[in-house]
């Protein structure tokens, strides 16, 4: 497992479907649950459950993200 704390959107290899996540956090600030190929790693094969949650102060502004992330291998389909 990697800590990505402080690190930059920009940095992450892809920011593009991240950034499309953390928008829809934002525009609803509810939390998200998804199921994704572990693509910025090269590793297609390796599918990955996420989780976002918006934490935010009193008076309902999100001022961080927290974000779980666990990998497992996909079952080929018979």
């Amino acid at each position: 497992s990697k800590d990505l704390t402080g690190t930059y959107l920009d940095e992450f290899p892809s920011a593009t479907s991240i950034l499309r996540r953390f928008e829809w956090l934002l525009d609803y600030k509810r939390g998200y649950y998804a199921i994704s190929d572990l693509n910025w790693l090269e590793r297609h094969f390796i599918k990955y459950h996420v989780v976002g949650l918006p934490l935010g102060d009193k008076q309902g502004n999100i001022n961080m993200i927290l974000l779980g992330l666990v990998p497992f291998m996909a079952k080929d389909k018979p």
